[in-house]
């Protein structure tokens, strides 16, 4: 005789809807930082590297001016606004040679190259000596100026304020 066993049933429907998949969950929607890392053990990126072919150097004349005062003696110098010539030179063909420095000039060098190379005469040049006079004169004065305002606030500060006596309970 055979005995028949029930078994469980599998439900080959769902009894509650489907679960929903929305596009914009899937990961070919969501932002890069929140997507899972892919690791590669074992392969190697290749470095990416930049490499330039030609140099271009603008030459400029010296003029008076520029940016900045000296603060010893004599006029400023600068270069102008528009350069005179521009030389491409191949990074192969130059000589390997060390960054130079800033040269400074002092205040009868800068005369003499501002009449020079500036094509200023003696009496714009000492015009100019002039007007870089004044500007050192008016920069010593407010930092003066600022340096008083720094000593006034340190003395608010210090300064004692009265003392006042409270007391509390029967007098």
């Amino acid at each position: 005789m055979a005995t028949v066993t029930s078994s469980p049933a599998i439900p080959t429907e769902w009894k509650f809807p489907p679960p929903m998949t929305l596009a914009w969950k899937s990961p070919d929607f969501m932002p890069l930082m929140t997507r899972r890392p892919v690791f590669t053990f074992g392969v190697s990126k290749s470095k990416k590297r930049v490499r330039f072919d030609t140099v271009t150097t603008y030459v400029f004349p010296l003029t008076y001016g520029g940016s900045a005062i000296p603060r010893d003696q004599g006029p400023p110098i600068g270069l102008t606004q528009t350069h005179t010539r521009e030389e491409c030179q191949q990074i192969a063909e130059m000589p390997m040679t060390r960054r130079g420095r800033v040269r400074k000039f002092d205040h009868v060098d800068r005369m003499l190259l501002l009449q020079e190379a500036g094509g200023f005469t003696q009496k714009e040049v000492a015009c100019m000596c002039f007007d870089a006079i004044a500007i050192r004169r008016s920069r010593e004065e407010t930092l003066a100026e600022d340096n008083d305002d720094v000593v006034d606030l340190q003395d608010l500060r210090m300064a004692k304020r009265p003392k006042t006596e409270f007391k509390i309970g029967r007098q």
